[in-house]
């Protein structure tokens, strides 16, 4: 999985807030405060999550019957009519996940402040591949109530249960909500709060003030800001995305397909050249074959008046078994007899002159010396497959030239 990128979003006119976590959760990019549009060339090869206002979304549960992503969107703004006193036609509303007893998360927010949004990153040059409410990131517990300070905002969620941002209460009035005079009517007897410096140094008499009435109180301080808590909850329990249906990312085949352009492009011209390398291959064999062809239909003409390959094949073969070459059990070959003469034959001297027939190997050959030809003599013998018999012998330019005959002595 690819690093997150997480932008919060807040006043249009005021700086938004990043930070990027790697797959495992870790913040690699610390928080940074910046324009919009300064964000925009950091969101390249990473996941773009932007949060939007919780006070301007609502984040519910609804009990609708299992159906289709569609038909969920189609059955939640009639469950849900009688929670809103605006026309349920102006919101979107988004299908979550359920949870263990069968609730299923849903976002709302005015279609008007969601096209707004969109409107903006779009225009800052970012493509979200999710929007949700920052209120999805508050952790879910068990046995814990969670609260998130911030200013005068308290962000929370009750294990179990939808989140809340509840706004001008202390965290006294927020417990008396929540619970009445005690949360043991409420469940959870523990309370978790994150909180920046500056709110636990406000809060610190409010802190002190509702210890007594939760069975322990934990104070975690948070050094950036709530978004690296809220982002760390959103990598490991994706919020409810409020870009379905009408607002769902188009595909972009072209923005899918441009990290593999440059492979692409070099597999191409991999394959075209290899095609031109083997076309030009075909053509200069099929060249060379033809000119062959030609040369061995000019021989054949020469030598048996004939320019079909077959018919010369036909009266090759013929002459050669005329001749003896069709070999008998036991018997020699022309090739074979001319492997031990080229076996036989000293580096030093040279075959002027050869002809077969009926097994027998007339020979004219020039050797430095009788030595030479006597060691030639015996080499052929030595086969006890052959016999040499010397014709005549005189000198010559080079040393000494010779006329042998070898005569094959297998049967």
């Amino acid at each position: 999985m690819a690093d997150s990128l997480f932008i919060r979003l807040g006043d249009p006119s005021a700086d938004v807030v990043t930070v990027v976590l790697n797959a495992e959760g870790r913040v690699i990019e610390p928080v940074r405060r910046s324009r919009l549009e300064a964000v925009a060339p950091r969101t390249a090869g990473r996941r773009v999550v932007v949060l939007v206002p919780a006070t301007e979304t609502v984040t519910t549960r609804a009990s609708v019957p299992k159906a289709s992503q569609a038909r969920l969107r189609q059955l939640l703004p009639f469950s849900l009519e009688e929670t809103f006193a605006t026309d349920i036609e102006s919101l979107h509303f988004a299908a979550g996940r359920r949870s263990e007893s069968g609730a299923l998360a849903v976002s709302v927010v005015a279609r008007e402040r969601l096209d707004a949004w969109l409107a903006d990153v779009r225009e800052a040059g970012i493509t979200p591949d999710a929007m949700c409410s920052e209120a999805d990131g508050i952790p879910d517990t068990p046995s814990t109530l969670n609260l998130l300070v911030e200013g005068n905002r308290v962000y929370g969620r009750r294990p179990g249960e939808a989140p809340f941002v509840l706004e001008g209460l202390s965290l006294a009035e927020v417990l008396d909500l929540l619970a009445g005079p005690s949360l043991e009517s409420a469940g959870p007897q523990h309370l978790l709060v994150y909180m920046d410096a500056e709110a636990k140094r406000r809060r610190l008499p409010e802190l002190a003030a509702i210890q007594s009435r939760v069975a322990s109180l934990d104070v975690k301080e948070l050094a950036d800001g709530l978004l690296p808590r809220l982002a760390v909850t959103l990598a490991f329990e994706p919020g409810t995305n409020l870009l379905q249906g009408g607002y769902a990312p188009k595909s972009d085949v072209g923005a899918l397909l441009r990290p593999w352009y440059v492979a692409a492009s070099l597999l191409v011209a991999w394959v075209v050249l290899t095609v031109v390398a083997q076309a030009a291959e075909y053509f200069s064999l099929r060249s060379e074959d033809q000119a062959l062809t030609e040369e061995l239909e000019t021989i054949c003409a020469q030598s048996f008046g004939s320019t079909s390959l077959s018919a010369c094949t036909a009266n090759a073969r013929s002459r050669l078994a005329a001749a003896g070459e069709r070999a008998s059990s036991g018997g020699e070959t022309f090739l074979s007899t001319l492997a031990v003469i080229a076996d036989a034959q000293a580096a030093d001297s040279r075959i002027e002159a050869l002809s077969y027939r009926n097994r027998i190997v007339d020979l004219q050959l020039v050797v430095p010396s009788i030595a030479s030809l006597d060691t030639f003599q015996q080499n052929i013998k030595s086969t006890n497959r052959f016999d040499l018999r010397i014709q005549n012998t005189g000198p010559s330019d080079d040393g000494l030239e010779g006329r042998v005959q070898i005569v094959g002595t297998s049967p």
